[in-house]
């Protein structure tokens, strides 16, 4: 059995607000659809950028039991830690505008 491994494009204006809502959302059961509606994001982007901010610890991931506590299916609550936090609350560094496109009047 082959273990696929994938890596995504960071966007981290996604990831911020994903980490704002699941600071507001809190550490209950939830799903990516409810994260996505309010982060105001893709689901399936809030999907990676939920799995990339695992992978840099500003989320930890809790494992719980499916619906109504039936041992088949596992959901998951998600937690932001204080790095997560800080992290999001900073700004995104802004792109320094070109001020001369090359070969535009050359």
């Amino acid at each position: 059995m082959a273990v696929i491994e994938y890596k995504t494009k960071e966007k981290p204006a996604v990831q911020k607000k994903v980490c704002k809502a699941l600071a507001w959302i809190g550490v209950r059961q939830t799903s990516y659809s409810e994260i996505a509606r309010e982060a105001h994001v893709n689901p399936s982007d809030c999907r990676y950028a939920v799995l990339d901010l695992i992978e840099k610890g500003y989320v930890i991931r809790h494992k719980i039991k499916g619906y109504g506590n039936t041992p088949r299916g596992n959901r998951y609550a998600y937690e932001v830690t204080k790095e997560g936090e800080t992290w999001a609350d900073e700004p995104l560094p802004e792109k320094p505008k070109e001020l001369h496109v090359p070969g535009l009047f050359e």
